[in-house]
């Protein structure tokens, strides 16, 4: 009976989840443009079929950048004022829209970030409802009150949004927002302010943004979905032509202030367990104006990424490999990072694997074959965009469209983008290649950021001790990169023997086949279409870390590297290839009183999956370089853990819940990491000793029992009651 309780819960989760089987799909809609006379800008792109559903944005390209010095957060109140009271609806858009059936988050929402103020309207009516968000639009754009009175009552709302984001992770993304967009407006305008803002500004200073940015040349307007077009456009003109025009002030602040200067950063909380050492390089090519520039950026990327992650002799004793990050910074602006993870204390370490790998590309340049490599990879993605026309659903486009109205690209479809990628391939040549990632390297903007743990003390190098280090580094004798062997794709040591599928138990209304197998474990079957191709697969026991005989951290570690790690003589890069060549995920999670392992793939190479499953529990290994990575995640954990803030609380109240002695809450980190692999792995071996519980969703899968009963049935259990 409680086997058959989950069964229904998880379909009716499962349905929720995955959606409507079989929604409709078109190809790259028809986009059209216009604009008024007072300059508010429209674009439609209707979409026949999908039973009115529509989807409405506004932007007001105004936000926190925007702020004058006098006026902290005002952007992001104005966006909550607007939806009180206006001209014609002193109630506010917000009461107009609810006494209509619109839900707050549901139907309409908004934000509100450094350089726009989106307002977002899905109609539950679908178009019909068109025209009550163009009348709740126009007068929360053009006609909004923002009286004290309302803002009074609204501060309650805005301080509970900023009392949600005074997390650890703000926290730390403030601090690097500082030390990444130093010289511009970023660090000192945060879209939600602070509590002082929040509580002395008033009702007057959110006018004079409101009048300043709240202009028909300032506004934009997306609709898609299925709507009559010349009704639409009769609806935004009658809503929005009455606003007055007015001219928008020009803006040159997006973009940081850059300087030949090498600056060095402490990044630190005490609730953070970030252990890390960057190398940051701030440069401003000015905007990828061309296809050309922008394959010749992804090229560089991607082979730098390639390089880092498999240089220098340091890969497996820091336990961390280099990833390389590009974003940008500022509209033009833009920063290349060099990041590696390392264990407390060894950040000196990490420096100067970064000084010597970036020394190593800038000496011997990129590899010709790894630039061939990410060059064939770009032809075959960009073959199969120009081979079939793009197909998604009414959600794709509207994720997709969005995004490119938003920041403003160009609407093209991927049979277009791949055809014009094709004709410019082949042209991208290594010395273009070469040169783009060294001018990123030699940028004359330059940043070291150490991430120091908890509230540990380092002392960090300045800036003249970073260059002279830097200097030391272009002269030692350096091996050039090598290219590592071709990757061969590993296959799973064949299961001979066979077990049995017994006492089949068959439950029709719900369509649930239930077999006890031959080594204690029970299979569960639910038969459903809205599997389509894919295996949903299941396993749950009693086997938890706080289970008797077993060593609660070193359980719970030798399951988090043996899924990353997969079969015994397999790397981390192995296992990611084979899941990916079968389109296999897989996921371990133990709990105080449970052991999870879920997996997912394809009904055409069911017997994979089983046997995958089958492996990581009689022949798991542990790789090396995924050890180091645990052990260096688990000791930032532990220096957070020993010198946060509320460490001893998180501590105490860890203890009460499992009724744990004082030794036992906390990681002995110096013990495990002495732990061996073997030690790992036979408390692993205990840990799936105990019978399992299989859950497995899917539609037609024919071979599943004799399938089951090789890869399943075969798997070595001990009943505790035995």
């Amino acid at each position: 009976m409680k086997q058959m309780k989950w069964v229904v819960v998880f379909l009716s989760v499962f349905t929720s989840s995955w959606g409507i089987a079989g929604e409709k799909l078109s190809g790259f809609p028809r986009i059209i443009e216009g604009q008024l006379a007072n300059g508010f800008s429209y674009t439609l792109v209707p979409m026949e079929g999908y039973q009115h559903r529509v989807d409405i944005r506004l932007s007001v390209d105004a936000g926190s950048l925007d702020q004058q010095a006098n006026e902290p957060a005002v952007a992001h109140m104005v966006e909550h004022m607007v939806f009180r009271g206006s001209r014609q609806y002193p109630q506010g858009g917000a009461s107009l829209l609810q006494s209509h059936g619109w839900q707050r988050a549901r139907q309409y929402n908004a934000m509100t970030n450094y350089e726009r103020t989106l307002f977002m309207m899905s109609p539950p009516d679908g178009s019909a409802g068109i025209p009550l968000a163009m009348k709740a639009l126009s007068q929360m754009t053009g006609a909004a009150s923002i009286t004290d009175a309302d803002l009074q009552s609204e501060r309650r709302i805005i301080m509970e949004e900023w009392r949600g984001q005074l997390g650890v992770a703000s926290r730390m993304n403030q601090q690097r927002v500082a030390a990444l967009r130093e010289g511009s407006r970023y660090p000192s305008r945060p879209p939600i302010g602070d509590e002082k803002s929040i509580q002395d500004t008033g009702a007057g200073a959110l006018r004079q943004f409101y009048q300043r940015w709240y202009r028909p040349g300032n506004m934009r307007l997306l609709i898609i979905g299925d709507f009559d077009v010349q009704q639409a456009r009769q609806l935004i003109t009658d809503a929005f032509q009455g606003m007055p025009a007015a001219p928008v002030s020009a803006r040159n602040y997006y973009e940081p202030v850059l300087a030949n200067q090498l600056r060095v950063v402490r990044l630190q909380d005490s609730q953070s367990g970030n252990s890390q050492v960057s190398l940051v390089s701030r440069f401003s090519p000015g905007p990828d104006t061309t296809l050309t520039q922008r394959l010749v950026s992804q090229i560089a990327l991607q082979v730098l990424t390639r390089q880092l992650q498999t240089s220098g002799p340091d890969v497996q004793a820091t336990g961390s490999r280099i990833i390389v990050r590009k974003s940008a910074i500022g509209r033009d602006t833009q920063a290349l990072g060099l990041f590696v993870d390392v264990t407390p204390g060894q950040h000196q370490q990490g420096l100067t694997r970064l000084l010597r790998e970036r020394e190593r590309f800038l000496r011997y340049g990129a590899d010709p074959a790894d630039i061939a490599d990410e060059r064939q990879a770009i032809r075959e993605a960009a073959i199969a965009m120009a081979a079939r026309p793009e197909q998604r659903d009414f959600s794709g486009w509207v994720r997709e469209l969005s995004v490119r109205w938003e920041q403003k690209q160009p609407f093209t479809d991927s049979q277009q983008r791949g055809k014009a990628i094709l004709s410019l391939t082949d042209s991208i040549t290594d010395a273009q290649v070469n040169q783009q990632i060294t001018d990123w390297l030699l940028a004359g903007d330059q940043l070291v950021q150490f991430g120091i743990p908890g509230r540990r003390t380092a002392r960090l190098p300045d800036s003249q001790e970073v260059r002279r280090q830097m200097a030391e580094v272009a002269t030692l004798a350096l091996s050039p990169y090598r290219r590592p062997p071709a990757a061969v794709l590993p296959q799973l040591p064949a299961v001979t023997g066979a077990g049995s599928l017994n006492a089949l138990k068959i439950y029709p209304e719900q369509q649930t086949r239930q077999w006890t197998l031959s080594n204690g474990d029970t299979l569960v079957w639910l038969k459903t279409p809205l599997a389509k191709d894919r295996v949903y697969l299941s396993a749950t026991s009693p086997s938890g870390f706080l289970m008797q005989g077993l060593d609660r951290w070193q359980s719970q570690l030798a399951g988090q590297m043996i899924k990353q790690s997969g079969p015994a003589g397999w790397r981390t890069g192995d296992f990611g290839r084979w899941k990916k060549e079968h389109s296999v995920s897989l996921l371990i999670t133990q709990q105080p009183d449970e052991l999870l392992i879920d997996s997912v793939g394809t009904a055409r190479d069911l017997e994979n999956l089983l046997a995958i499953n089958h492996q990581i529990q009689v022949n798991a290994g542990i790789d090396p370089q995924v050890r180091g990575e645990s052990m260096m995640q688990l000791l930032r954990q532990q220096a957070t853990r020993e010198q946060s803030d509320n460490g001893d609380r998180e501590l105490q109240i860890y203890r009460l819940r499992y009724g744990l002695p004082d030794t036992g809450a906390a990681a002995d980190t110096g013990r495990l990491s002495r732990t061996e692999n073997s030690e790992f792995l036979q408390q692993w071996r205990q840990t799936v000793r105990a019978p399992m519980t299989w859950y497995l969703v899917a539609d037609d899968v024919p071979e599943l029992v004799p399938l089951a009963a090789r890869y399943l049935a075969t798997i070595p259990r001990v009943n505790p009651a035995g």
